[in-house]
């Protein structure tokens, strides 16, 4: 997903968002479990999984506020009929599309369906939500395979999940191809936020280089793109999506921290973390450590909570 490398920014520009861990005695076993939060990223698929879902469900209350705050400003932009059929991409384990989605939407719907390309995930909101209107199913937006499987809808929501995305281009595709003509889709992901760099400075290193050989240059090439809503709304409109409604918005103290511990940095860090899951379990706590260190050096002393975001409003044309 990436263009030339850029210098990077000083500390207080690029903020690390890092929500420090209220429940530290539920996470005792972070680092001897296998399997850990949302993606873990190949760069050849151009995709990301974390790891475990119930550490993702627990601590993703700051997502729940930050997608809460942005239909709340910008849901106005769409235009609804009734017991329309929705689709979320990227839903992880389901918390904001049930939790904040679906009481914003519940009234105008017929169904939704949350798809994501983690199947642990997917088992997940299975167990966790039983709403009739609201289904969960494996599905990998980011791929052009078996989009058939999934029948176009009226609306399309995204949020904090499209950034992973490598092919831009099969994207926009299938955003088209699963709008029903007149649809609309909405869309929040992550541009910029100093993490980005430091996992890509991490895994150029000789000592952690070796178990991620089958990486990309960069994680998010919108960190690097001096115009990453350009670069992501042109392959909207390339893919024949019309453009309604499109912003760069800088959010500030959006993943507040309450105290600042090494520890509960690194047990936070961890959750987002795309490529612990391929470092040896027994190396696993060197390694986060190793991107605490250069987070602090790279980003802010204090861990941080700003990002940069792209909402983008956009619809099939009928």
């Amino acid at each position: 997903m990436f263009f030339a490398r850029a210098a990077l920014r000083p500390a207080s520009h690029w903020n690390v968002a890092l929500v420090l861990d209220r429940r530290v005695h539920m996470l005792r076993d972070v680092f001897v479990t296998p399997s850990n939060w949302r993606r873990r990223y190949s760069s050849k698929s151009g995709k990301a999984m974390l790891e475990n879902p119930i550490l993702y469900s627990r601590e993703s209350e700051d997502h729940q506020n930050e997608a809460k705050w942005c239909l709340e400003r910008y849901g106005n932009r769409l235009k609804w009929t009734k017991d329309e059929s929705v689709l979320d991409f990227g839903c992880g384990t389901g918390d904001v599309s049930v939790k904040i989605l679906f009481p914003y939407i519940k009234d105008k719907i017929s169904s939704m369906l949350c798809v994501d390309m983690d199947p642990k995930m997917i088992t997940f909101a299975k167990k966790q939500f039983k709403e009739p209107k609201v289904k969960f199913e494996v599905f990998d937006v980011g791929q052009a395979e078996n989009i058939s499987k999934i029948s176009p809808v009226d609306k399309i929501f995204s949020f904090f999940a499209l950034q992973w995305v490598g092919d831009r281009s099969t994207l926009g595709a299938n955003i088209y191809q699963l709008l029903k003509p007149g649809g609309q889709t909405f869309l929040l992901l992550v541009a910029k936020n100093g993490l980005y760099f430091v996992w890509d400075e991490v895994a150029k290193t000789a000592k952690w280089r070796p178990y991620l050989t089958d990486e990309i240059e960069h994680l998010n090439e919108y960190a690097y793109s001096d115009d990453p809503l350009s670069l992501f709304t042109e392959a909207l409109r390339n893919a024949g999506v019309k453009i309604e409604f499109a912003e760069q918005i800088q959010r500030e103290n959006v993943f507040k921290s309450r105290k600042l511990t090494d520890e509960l940095m690194i047990q936070k860090i961890r959750t987002v973390d795309p490529y612990v899951s391929k470092i040896p379990h027994e190396l696993r706590a060197d390694y986060l450590q190793d991107v605490l260190t250069l987070t602090k050096k790279m980003v802010s002393p204090k861990g941080a909570t700003d990002y940069t975001g792209l909402i983008v409003i956009a619809s099939r044309p009928k």
